[in-house]
């Protein structure tokens, strides 16, 4: 099971996003418990939503991390400083907080943009010209061996 798609969302007056309920079920599925505990953090542009065992196993390898370089420091800052922990609402809306909002660049509209294991929230305008307004035709040249194309 995993998050599918790109969903246009309304963001209402308090940063709550409604996840629809294929996104709960995988959420629910993902994180290993019904109430669907997951972190949301700040990194590329977009406020990622990522199931809780995940994160957890995420947070532990980067904290074993002996003399990181500047860079990776750097790099923690800011999906440690960006993330919180929380779950869906009884309607199934997530609350994305200020911090995060801004970073984002979002307000009343974000996409949805499943990806995998975890899910992405995106300001529209930032996504295509991130996203859909790039070249990938050289895109094989980096997947693993093995790993083709299938369309």
């Amino acid at each position: 099971m995993s998050f599918r798609g790109r969903i246009p969302r309304n963001v209402d007056n308090q940063g709550r996003i409604m996840l629809p309920p294929e996104y709960r079920e995988a959420l629910t599925h993902l994180a290993k418990s019904e109430d669907g505990k997951l972190a949301l953090t700040t990194y590329d542009d977009c406020v990622v939503g990522i199931p809780l065992p995940l994160w957890l196993e995420f947070e532990n390898k980067l904290q074993a991390i002996k003399n990181p370089s500047e860079k990776l420091r750097k790099f923690k800052r800011l999906v440690m400083s960006g993330a919180t922990v929380g779950a869906p609402d009884s309607q199934g809306r997530i609350r994305l907080n200020q911090d995060q909002l801004g970073y984002a660049g979002i307000a009343d509209e974000a996409y949805l943009v499943g990806n995998s294991e975890r899910f992405e929230l995106w300001l529209p305008q930032r996504f295509e010209e991130n996203v859909l307004r790039q070249d990938y035709s050289d895109i094989s040249s980096e997947l693993p061996e093995g790993v083709g194309l299938i369309f």
